[in-house]
């Protein structure tokens, strides 16, 4: 999970909790953006027989290589730059920041010295939380939600309704909406 650790790297604190919250957006949104095109990318005359229309398909993902070629513009993480070039971290924030960097800077680099000097009794404070969050993960991936959002138009078919696609693109509307629910709740509420 490398973009959530980027975004809380680059972000400023005001705007962190909304831009954590972003990436399972993007995931509910995908699912779908893909839910509501995929019934355009079946060719109707051979609907049964699952034929799709490959040149739409291969634009799709084209336009994913053409977003993956803009990650390598993306500036690197300043708290990871100062690990090693206090310069380089300071022209990175300056490419991430409408305000004056230097501020910024100084607090990244005062927030590395003390989490060095205490990192064996840091280790001690955070092993709770760090195993209450390794089992939250474990238990969503071992709960089978990401085989249910896959099948979902299986599972609504074998339920009998009379339009399995349609009510798959109504469910994956309903998990954008609340994972804005959500991210607008975890901002209010704090963390």
């Amino acid at each position: 999970a490398v973009f959530p650790c980027y975004i809380g790297e680059i972000s400023t604190p005001s705007i962190r909790g909304a831009l954590g919250a972003s990436t399972q957006l993007s995931i509910s949104t995908g699912l779908f953006l893909v839910n509501l095109a995929g019934g355009s990318l079946f060719v109707e005359e051979y609907h049964n027989q699952g034929f799709c229309q490959w040149r739409h398909l291969a634009f799709s993902g084209a336009v994913v290589a053409a977003l993956l070629t803009c990650v390598s513009m993306a500036p690197e993480s300043p708290p990871w730059l100062a690990k090693s070039n206090r310069e380089e971290a300071l022209s990175a924030l300056r490419r991430l920041r409408t305000s004056p960097a230097e501020p910024e800077a100084d607090q990244i680099f005062s927030e590395m010295a003390e989490s060095q000097s205490g990192a064996s009794e840091s280790l001690c404070l955070y092993t709770k939380s760090l195993v209450v969050s390794i089992g939250f993960g474990a238990y969503q991936q071992f709960s089978g939600v990401n085989a249910v959002n896959m099948y979902t138009t299986s599972i609504i078919k074998s339920a009998r309704v009379a339009d399995p696609a349609a009510m798959t693109t109504v469910v994956m509307a309903f998990q954008v909406v609340v994972t804005l629910f959500m991210g607008v709740l975890v901002e209010k509420l704090g963390r």
